[in-house]
């Protein structure tokens, strides 16, 4: 695991500078007083004095208070945009190393199929590393009736009851805000049918 500082996964100064300069570049200026606007904007000018901006000739303002980028504040920009790209893939290669590791769980207990449960992106990180690993995904199980019955990249997205119907020896949940909830209904709809694995627990 990296042991890098991120600079635009945590609150610094780098990324409210980001979020301002990205904002006023996708919407051509920002007009000042500021009202209504998106909350990560908000959030950021709660951080950031615009007035530093203009003083680090990153922002120009014209005779109606509408605030641009200067040349310099495009290139501040584009140098944002690559520092946060390699952001990312520190994050991916982490998550990766982090998926592996759960994996290797699953190896190590012999799952040969399993089931995700929750259709989310988690889920979608999940497939990729399970596929590579040669561990058969039979389905997806979700509670959300609007997803039952359709596929989610290529695998069927099943309720509960219609889980007897594929090849599982575990269940992994592809979540981590709701896994103990999760937890509960497996352990009230199967009992001790199926071994369960979750994300944030050895």
């Amino acid at each position: 695991m990296s042991t890098k500082p991120l600079k635009y996964f945590r609150q610094s100064q780098e990324f409210y500078r980001f979020i301002i300069l990205k904002y006023i570049h996708g919407n051509g200026h920002l007009t000042l007083p500021v009202e209504n606007t998106a909350p990560e904007l908000e959030n950021a000018l709660a951080h950031i004095h615009l007035q530093s901006m203009i003083d680090n000739s990153l922002l120009q303002k014209n005779d109606q208070n509408e605030l641009s980028l200067t040349e310099q504040g495009m290139q501040h920009l584009r140098e944002h945009f690559i520092d946060y790209q390699l952001d990312l893939l520190i994050l991916e290669q982490d998550l990766g190393d982090f998926f592996s590791n759960k994996i290797n769980d699953l190896r190590k207990d012999n799952i040969k199929n399993v089931a995700l449960y929750g259709a989310s992106d988690t889920a979608l990180s999940l497939l990729g590393h399970l596929q590579k690993s040669g561990i058969n995904v039979s389905c997806i199980i979700d509670d959300d009736p609007a997803k039952q019955g359709q596929a989610f990249q290529g695998f069927p997205v099943v309720s509960q009851s219609e889980l007897k119907n594929y090849p599982v020896d575990a269940i992994l949940i592809a979540s981590v805000a709701y896994h103990r909830e999760i937890e509960k209904n497996i352990a009230s709809a199967f009992g001790q049918n199926y071994k369960v694995y979750t994300l944030l627990e050895s």
